[in-house]
């Protein structure tokens, strides 16, 4: 998976925002990610699969498996409903 480029983090007084470059775009809100979910963001806009957003995610937290696969799930459909994936 890869994020589109059109789709940018930005820190907005201390909270990291994600916007919307493209004004084709169907999409015209914000986003904000937590310290967990920008480090996933950062890993998707590499093009990271979700087995290896899973392993990243144990290797950086101590966390299980069953919660990791759970909130990466999540946080991939979410993105998905927004369309910001290539």
């Amino acid at each position: 998976m890869k994020i589109k480029d059109c789709f940018v983090v930005r820190n907005i007084a201390g909270i990291n925002t994600v916007i919307s470059s493209d004004a084709t775009s169907t999409f015209d809100g914000m986003i904000t990610l937590n310290d967990t979910a920008l480090f996933m963001w950062q890993l998707l806009k590499e093009g990271s699969t979700e087995e290896e957003l899973i392993n990243a995610l144990m290797k950086e937290y101590e966390v299980t498996r069953d919660v990791v696969e759970n909130d990466v799930r999540n946080f991939i459909e979410k993105l998905r409903s927004i369309d910001v994936f290539i």
